[in-house]
């Protein structure tokens, strides 16, 4: 009995050593990609959904728009805005926001135009405590604190605005024309008073030799010697008697007296080449001007051209550029990204992979933010890519559907980077978003 009581209890007891010994079944994991969205692989480990502060849909009576303009931010605000909705005859709305909660200060809709918001950054800027928002054929300037329009400037009777502005001091530059296909035989230089509300005219260029001035923005200025300023931009014509006849030429403007002191030659060989509205920059002695097809160095003083680059003809039209320091970036709509040397025009680096079509940069601390279905960081100096990164919408709601049939409303709809914060302000179709920058612990 003593034997058979022993056997029993020694039993047991290996069979709970052996039970303790077994080795612990480990825990299903949660794979980091485990959904497929619109034919994308979404990670739930995404840095922007970790990283996301605050995100705001659109209200229910603006769920046929979508978000439009590069938000903006100034101060303790940021700027978003919605498209304008062609099949109605209304005005887009700006969304005013505490940058910090995301909280609503102020929906905003404009008396000033009844116009779609251009997309591009440089349709916006600040002026003291205004914003300063170019839309269709007006430019509304109003005050930050109140929401009350300062100023409403309109073209000439007839008239219609060119694409962008320049802001030089208390005033804004920008050109006009005359609406109507091939109607419009004069180009005019205008100058709005961001104080008084004063509206100048500068200039009027008019046809010659059958070329009918079509785009021009003021993009740069200098001071010269004698204390005159000098106001440097590209004028685009078009000759309409004949197929593909375009000319882009720089001028260089003296606003003290009014004229024109100097303008280049044509700088494009239709149909090789590809024109364009430009890019321009003053560095030092130099003015960098970009069309559509190439980058181009001229002394300032006497226009004289000291270097020009060709992107490569596959890589299609310039369509975004940037600069940082010494060198100049620019962005195709072929998905390539160039950088040049600003004092030899010589290629620093080049990538192929960065999938966007876009229209503006955004630089903080030497990185360059831009996107469009992803959200990309590049360093400047050599072109590292830091950071590609997806857009988090369906992980916040996996019932998310589009506001708006047709539209793509997985692309962000441009990117800022606040310089104090380093947060980064975005939006894609239906959401504004706020997000802790992943390059910054």
């Amino acid at each position: 009995m003593k034997t058979i009581l022993f056997f029993i209890i020694t039993c047991f007891f290996v069979l709970s050593c052996h039970k303790e010994m077994a080795p612990t079944p480990t825990p299903p994991t949660k794979p980091p990609c485990e959904r497929l969205w619109i034919g994308t692989q979404l990670c739930d480990t995404s840095p922007l959904y970790k990283n996301l502060i605050w995100y705001s849909y659109l209200s229910d009576r603006d769920t046929t728009r979508v978000f439009s303009i590069t938000p903006r931010v100034f101060g303790d605000k940021v700027i978003f805005s919605t498209q304008f909705d062609k099949y109605d005859n209304d005005t887009d709305i700006l969304y005013i926001r505490d940058k910090y909660t995301g909280t609503l200060l102020k929906r905003r809709k404009s008396d000033c135009y009844n116009a779609n918001l251009a997309t591009s950054y440089k349709n916006t800027d600040f002026y003291q405590n205004n914003f300063v928002i170019k839309a269709g054929s007006k430019v509304e300037v109003f005050d930050m604190t109140t929401y009350q329009t300062k100023y409403c400037f309109a073209p000439e009777p007839d008239h219609a605005f060119n694409p962008g502005f320049s802001q030089i001091g208390n005033a804004i530059y920008l050109a006009e024309y005359k609406k109507g296909f091939a109607n419009y035989d004069t180009l005019i230089l205008v100058r709005f008073n961001l104080d008084t509300g004063e509206k100048t005219i500068l200039s009027k260029k008019a046809k010659k030799d059958g070329y009918r001035p079509d785009l021009s923005t003021p993009f740069a200025f200098d001071t010269k010697p004698n204390g005159d300023t000098v106001l440097f931009f590209t004028s685009v014509e078009i000759n309409f008697d004949i197929l593909g006849s375009q000319k882009t030429t720089l001028i260089k403007y003296n606003l003290k007296e009014r004229r024109i002191e100097q303008e280049t030659e044509n700088l494009i060989n239709l149909p090789n080449e590809v024109g364009g509205e430009g890019y321009g920059k003053i560095f030092g002695t130099k003015c960098i001007v970009a069309t559509g097809s190439k980058v181009m160095a001229f002394d300032i003083n006497t226009l004289t051209k000291l270097w020009e680059f060709k992107r490569d003809i596959v890589d299609g039209v310039i369509n975004a550029v940037i600069h940082f320091e010494n060198t100049i970036i620019f962005k195709t709509d072929f998905n390539s990204l160039y950088a040049l040397d600003v004092n030899t025009g010589l290629l620093k680096w080049k990538r192929t992979d960065v999938d966007a079509n876009i229209d503006q940069f955004c630089e903080v601390d030497g990185i360059v933010y831009f996107n469009s279905n992803k959200m990309y960081a590049i360093r400047a100096r050599d072109g590292v890519l830091l950071g590609r990164w997806s857009n988090p919408a369906p992980w916040i709601n996996e019932d998310w559907i589009y506001a708006n049939s047709g539209f793509d409303f997985n692309w962000f709809m441009g990117v800022i980077v606040d310089p104090v914060t380093k947060n980064i302000y975005t939006s894609d179709g239906t959401r504004a978003y706020c997000f802790k920058n992943p390059l910054y612990p």
